[in-house]
């Protein structure tokens, strides 16, 4: 257990699960995060839809797409690369 779960500390648990290639529960940290009302930023969902690509979770890379619009981040080059990266592999070229 972490002791303090504050954007820095989920970014990277949400980072280390993506790389050790435990997509599918650094995916299910994104609700755990919403739940304790942490927001994600631009470096969780570089993260988030990375793991999303691997595991071909395009509903999900979707909502990802829709929170940063929310948060005004789509634009970011790091988010927008990740965006592009998960619509192909998740076979969505018209999106990507």
């Amino acid at each position: 257990e972490i002791p303090v779960r504050d954007l820095v500390s989920w970014n990277a648990m949400i980072s280390c699960l993506s790389h050790a290639g435990l997509h599918h529960q650094a995916l299910s940290m994104q609700k755990r995060m919403e739940n304790e009302g942490v927001c994600v930023d631009a470096y969780t969902l570089v993260a988030l839809l990375s793991s999303c690509a691997h595991v071909s979770a395009l509903n999900m890379g979707v909502m990802l797409h829709n929170i940063a619009c929310d948060i005004g981040c789509e634009s970011s080059l790091y988010v927008s690369n990740a965006l592009i990266d998960m619509y192909a592999k998740c076979g969505s070229l018209e999106n990507a």
